[in-house]
Parts: C-alpha cells; sequence; structure tokens
C-alpha cells in the first residue's frame, strides 16, 4: 500500500478543505495547567530561527500506534487524560514537536481523536461548530485503522518557516518502512503561551500535503531511525 493512497482513505482532503473554507479549529483557551514559571512553554523565547541537529525525544505511542515525540526539553510538558499534548517550548525545537504531536494525531486516523486536538489546540480565530462538521466526515473504519495500525511512523523533518510567532515545518511520514513519503506541513502560531494550530482563511498551504519520493533534503529522525541524534 502506497501512502498517497493513506493518505487519500484518511480523509486529509477534508482537513485542507478547512483551510480553503476559513474554518478554524477549536480552543483558544490555556494550553497547560500549569502556572509555574519553570514550566517548559512559560520559559523565554528562544532566538534560534532554526535546529542544529535533530532533538532527542522518546517516541511515545498515542492511539492506533502512531508515535508522537516527547521530551522534557521541548514538550510536550502535559498529554492529558484525551492523549491531547499541550505546553512546547518557544523554539524551533518545541515548534518541530508540536507539529509532529499534531501531524501524529492527524495520521491515527481516530476522528474522535482527531476533533478533540483540533479544538483544544487550535489558535483564537477557530470556528469550532464547522470545524467539527467537517472532521465529522473524516476518519476510517475499523477495519482500515487495523490496516494502519502501527505502520504509519515519522521519518524525517525540515524547516520551512520559523519566527518568534509563525513556523511550518515538513514532517515526512513512511508507511511500513517504505522509501516514499507523505509531507505535512501544518501551519502554527504562538498563541496562549504555546504553539497552536493555525487554521487562517485564504491560508492554502495552512496543512499542506505533498507526496516525496526521497527523503535525501530532510533530517532523518523518527522512532525508526537508527542514525543521528533521535532516540
Amino acid at each position: 500500500m502506497k501512502l498517497n493512497h493513506v493518505h487519500r482513505t484518511i480523509g486529509l482532503a477534508a482537513i485542507g478543505a478547512l483551510a480553503l473554507a476559513g474554518c478554524g479549529t477549536g480552543g483558544g483557551g490555556s494550553s497547560s495547567e500549569s502556572s509555574s514559571e519553570t514550566s517548559i512553554c512559560k520559559k523565554e523565547a528562544s532566538d534560534k530561527t532554526t535546529i542544529d541537529s535533530a532533538p532527542k525525544v522518546e517516541w511515545k505511542e498515542r492511539v492506533n500506534g502512531v508515535k508522537a515525540p516527547e521530551s522534557k526539553e521541548f514538550g510536550p510538558e502535559k498529554v492529558n487524560g484525551d492523549k491531547v499534548p499541550s505546553c512546547f517550548e518557544h523554539s524551533p525545537e518545541g515548534a518541530l514537536l508540536a507539529s509532529t504531536n499534531y501531524i501524529s494525531a492527524i495520521m491515527s486516523t481516530d476522528k474522535d481523536y482527531i476533533i478533540k486536538v483540533f479544538k483544544q489546540q487550535g489558535n483564537d480565530r477557530a470556528k469550532s461548530d464547522k470545524t467539527i462538521n467537517h472532521l465529522n466526515n473524516v476518519g476510517t473504519s475499523e477495519e482500515e485503522r487495523n490496516k494502519f495500525r502501527g505502520k504509519i511512523q515519522v521519518a524525517g523533518y525540515k524547516v520551512t518557516e520559523y519566527s518568534k510567532d509563525r513556523a511550518k515545518i515538513g514532517v515526512i511520514l513512511s508507511y511500513d518502512g517504505q522509501q516514499d513519503y507523505l509531507k505535512l506541513t501544518p501551519a502554527i502560531e504562538w498563541q496562549d503561551s504555546d504553539w497552536k494550530l493555525a487554521v487562517d482563511s485564504g491560508d492554502k498551504s495552512t496543512l499542506s500535503s505533498d507526496d516525496v519520493k526521497s527523503s535525501d533534503e530532510f533530517t532523518k529522525w523518527g522512532p525508526n531511525v537508527s542514525e543521528g541524534s533521535s532516540s
């Protein structure tokens, strides 16, 4: 099975339509219940604009066998009872981990989980009711989810855009170890002391996806990557 088939099956095109329709994601509330000044997301913003090397992380299984990165340094500081991650460092590394965690939710193919993440970690321009109406058409049957279980994983990343307010980091995913990839590039914004998913009216690249034949232009990083500084 090729990733472009996975792409069609899990309904990413429907999520992309949210950007074209100007339908935001829910949320806008505090990203973490912690009020401690030492919280990861409460630290001063980093002056960096790129990532020097692949950050060392632990890859934790969330939903449907998809693994997401966690780091005591970069976040998420909190993963709540719904398995929604929050509180990422205000840095390129924090943006990478936030983007990858949100992508992992999408790739889980679990509609209810996707909605929870979009609602809780969406930006303030959210129109949650419209978003939920769209996302109710996204997802797969239990049979399809079982086909994908544990087979879709992160394989690398590339910083496309970074500022203290907004970032886009392309993350490539592989299916069952195959050497063709799907790249997802979500837009995220720094808001309420956290990196939030941004779905902005008129921005067609808010959640863009592309087929990629080679990982050569990407930093190798993921649960199945043996080289580099990922762990």
